[in-house]
């Protein structure tokens, strides 16, 4: 009867030591998802911060000086700003707030907010890039109608002058697409990766 109740307290002790194991390995697992998921995220948090304390004082500067040299009206300058900093400002929000704070939760609540968060990424991106459009065609008929900017006053004739400011203008809007194009499909591809590590990391708890 001893030696049972010696042989179960040997089996209780390794089975609590396996128990630990478990655990200690589960917590070592986490923290490296936690570590990699950050990583995947880095990229994202600094193109939110970029874009909201650089992108916006070079669209300041650079519509400013568009006012100036090409006579564009303040209601278009005023625009483009506005959008600029609301784009900005909403890139800041989704990769340096709802990223990490989803990220923080469970593996279910995770996959589902960033999901949510992608589909959210590419209605802005759609509306960005409709509206972006849109201010070009509206810098086109007032480029033109009016030859009030100081490039008019240059000796070359008003006709050949909008020639070249609509080929800059049809120049800037496609580097710009391929840019933001280019930056929003890795942030798509970053968040992506995420889900599938948290997928992973889910299906490998559930064994």
């Amino acid at each position: 009867m001893e030696q049972y109740n010696n042989e179960l307290e040997i089996m209780r002790e390794q089975l609590s030591a396996l128990k630990k194991k478990i655990d200690t390995q589960e917590i070592i697992n986490d923290k490296l998802l936690r570590k990699t998921l950050k990583e995947k995220n880095a990229f994202s948090k600094s193109y939110g911060k970029t874009a909201l304390f650089l992108f916006v004082p070079l669209a300041l500067l650079i519509w400013g000086a568009c006012r100036y040299v090409f006579g564009f009206s303040w209601p278009l300058i005023l625009v483009v700003i506005l959008g600029c900093i609301v784009d900005a400002i909403l890139d800041f929000h989704i990769t340096n707030r709802l990223i990490p704070q989803a990220l923080k939760g469970s593996s279910v609540d995770a996959i589902k907010e960033m999901k949510n968060i992608n589909s959210m990424i590419k209605k802005q991106f759609i509306i960005g890039s409709v509206l972006f459009i849109l201010v070009i065609i509206w810098a086109f008929v007032e480029v033109w109608h009016t030859n009030n900017g100081v490039i008019f006053n240059m000796g070359t004739s008003p006709e050949e002058m909008r020639y070249s400011i609509c080929f800059s203008l049809v120049f800037g809007l496609i580097v710009g697409f391929v840019c933001a194009f280019v930056i929003f499909r890795k942030i798509i591809r970053n968040n992506n990766d995420i889900v599938q590590l948290l997928n992973e990391f889910q299906r490998d708890n559930e064994e």
